[in-house]
């Protein structure tokens, strides 16, 4: 019985997820084991060590809407059947709405998988744009 409330709430979780974020195409995130310069933006890594810095920009082909973001660094974990997520990290930002990028960097001391989230100061419910990456 208790089988059946973790599957029906699962469907109505993911169904609230997936109609409820609108993902525009104009962000991306990405990620380097090394400071983000014009030099080095293409290499894309997705593998990071632990204890190490991983950097990161999020980039848009337009300006910033904003003058606030919040960066979120979400834990996955597949050792459970439901809902098996931890927030690692999470940090707002004052962006500049006259550039195009915002670049920063982060150190994540577990190994896992992890999914990184960048939402608007206005709506903290659906992330612009999110990405996922290792730490081994």
């Amino acid at each position: 019985m208790m089988t059946i409330f973790k599957k029906a709430f699962l469907l109505i979780f993911l169904s609230f997820v997936l109609t409820g974020c609108s993902f525009d195409k104009d962000y991306i995130i990405l990620f380097n084991k090394e400071p983000i310069t014009k030099d080095n933006y293409k290499i894309d890594y997705i593998c990071f060590e632990e204890n190490k810095p991983i950097y990161y920009a999020f980039l848009t082909s337009k300006q910033f809407e904003f003058d606030f973001i919040r960066v979120q660094v979400v834990k996955t974990s597949d050792k459970t059947n439901i809902l098996g997520y931890t927030i690692a990290y999470t940090k707002d930002f004052i962006i500049n709405r006259n550039k195009q990028y915002f670049t920063d960097y982060i150190i994540l001391r577990s190994k896992g998988h992890y999914i990184m989230q960048i939402f608007y100061h206005t709506n903290l419910n659906a992330p612009i744009v999110l990405r996922d990456f290792w730490v081994e």
